[in-house]
């Protein structure tokens, strides 16, 4: 579940995480952030507090639970990392987006616009379409992530760097089968 620590005693959010959902799993937040006063979170299960979240994210608002539909993790993935980079929102791991006419299509990293999560592009590979990003920092005015990915041009891989526009590999990348 989710909890706030406030003074010494630490509270639920909510009726916090229910039932442990389809997935009988009732530890599974996946990832959290705070975003425009509100918490997002990414739960491995079909609802929180009693709120049936389609697309396996929530949003706290400080009183209740909403469904933040628009990425679905039940076919194929997941958000892992979430962070602002320039004052948006960006979503990563490996997942499909809901309401998708190709469903094969699967992302590693989307940017929250106010209404749906537009892919993000990203012009590194790894086989079978298996791109995972699974951590992320700003650092120095950039967006690093680190993950299983590489650039099929120089093969270099594992850790990135974007600066709103331009993609690279972070020095001779990582060496290893996951990068």
């Amino acid at each position: 579940g989710i909890f706030k620590y406030d003074d010494g005693t630490i509270y639920p959010l909510g009726s916090g995480q229910d039932d442990c959902g389809i997935n009988n799993n009732c530890d599974a937040i996946m990832s959290i952030i705070r975003y425009q006063d509100e918490i997002l979170v990414n739960v491995f299960e079909d609802s929180i507090g009693g709120v049936a979240v389609g697309g396996f994210l929530a949003r706290w608002d400080g009183s209740a639970w909403h469904d933040m539909e628009g990425i679905e993790e039940n076919i194929g993935g997941w958000v892992m990392e979430f962070n602002i980079f320039e004052e948006e929102l960006y979503a990563m791991g490996r997942f499909r987006m809901l309401f998708e006419n190709i469903p094969d299509t699967v992302y590693s990293i989307v940017k929250w616009n106010g209404d749906e999560w537009p892919d993000v592009d990203f012009p590194f590979t790894w086989a079978l379409n298996m791109i995972t990003i699974n951590s992320s920092v700003i650092f120095d005015g950039a967006l690093y992530i680190g993950g299983r990915f590489y650039d099929p041009v120089t093969g270099t891989k594992g850790v990135a760097r974007f600066d709103g526009e331009t993609w690279e590999i972070v020095g001779g990348g990582i060496k290893g089968t996951w990068g």
